[in-house]
């Protein structure tokens, strides 16, 4: 019984740290500064982690942010979308070319509708090319 309540304690310590952690992150905090923190109790959890398991904290950590990014991702680029339309509607409006022309450009970035469609050339059209220069005369 007494190991059970460990093991659910350290799994409660771990998702208090791993909130604290990502409000740091989220907050700009240094790794360093993180790292000091998990080594010397100053989340005020009334733990030192070791340096290794404070390394893997904060990895496991960066790793949920990047994954919470990737998800909240195409979200994101609909709102900005929305956002650009409505800039580039009023600017167009209010006779503001060059803000319009900039919001448009944002649209275009975007979508990535000021790509290059990119395509393939065979070079083997007219067979072998042979090109002498002549510098070996």
């Amino acid at each position: 019984m007494k190991k059970k309540k460990i093991n659910e304690q350290t799994k409660i310590r771990r998702e208090q740290i791993i909130k604290m952690l990502y409000n740091d992150i989220c907050q700009g905090a240094m790794y360093s500064h993180m790292m000091d923190k998990l080594m010397n109790d100053g989340y005020g959890i009334n733990y030192n982690y070791t340096e290794s398991t404070a390394k893997n904290l904060i990895t496991d950590v960066r790793n949920m942010i990047k994954k919470d990014f990737a998800e909240a991702k195409p979200q994101m680029r609909e709102q900005l979308l929305t956002q650009l339309y409505d800039t580039y509607t009023e600017c167009r409006e209010a006779n503001d070319r060059m803000s319009a022309l900039n919001a448009l450009k944002q649209i275009a970035k975007l979508t990535g509708a000021d790509e290059a469609d990119k395509f393939a050339v065979d070079c083997n059209l007219f067979g072998d090319i042979n090109i002498e220069f002549g510098f070996d005369k």
